[in-house]
């Protein structure tokens, strides 16, 4: 009885725990930037929730940090000609993860399309109780895709 007890209470508060760190994106929905200045924009976006905690993974351009992704929203970084290291870092537990990294080429009045998905990576136990695992999986999609997707999502309040 008391191990049934302790089980249902160790849900209830990763269940709380999960559902205190999730934001979703309440900025405005989707527009694209102009690119007149004659680089391109960067756009990092997610259309569900993310692994772990669910707590919003920090988004970096050329090694600066340029906000922390929302549920449901995207990031849009203007960037000049050239080459860009894009990358996301996850965050557990408030513990920022080592970061996956892509270099994109963006040509003046281009774009580059970053999607970030929760993934089932297994499952753990623990205190007699059967879990799944969700990562982050982070990743370029095509300018077609891109465009198809993020029109779903909304700006991310915590964008720079």
């Amino acid at each position: 009885m008391v191990h049934q007890l302790r089980r249902m209470l160790t849900v209830f508060i990763l269940s709380c725990l999960t559902a205190a760190c999730a934001a979703t994106a309440d900025g405005p929905a989707f527009e694209p930037l102009s690119t007149s200045s004659g680089g391109g924009v960067i756009y990092v976006y997610a259309l569900d929730g993310f692994g772990g905690y669910g707590e919003s993974p920090i988004i970096l351009v050329d090694g600066e940090e340029v906000g922390r992704l929302e549920e449901t929203g995207y990031i849009a970084v203007p960037a000049s000609t050239g080459t860009h290291t894009v990358a996301m870092r996850a965050v557990l537990a408030s513990i920022p993860f080592p970061s996956h990294e892509y270099e994109v080429t963006l040509s003046g009045g281009g774009s580059a399309y970053f999607r970030i998905v929760r993934k089932y990576d297994g499952s753990g136990y623990s205190g007699g109780a059967v879990y799944a695992i969700y990562v982050n999986d982070f990743h370029p999609v095509s300018d077609s895709v891109g465009r198809a997707e993020i029109a779903q999502t909304r700006q991310s309040g915590s964008a720079n």
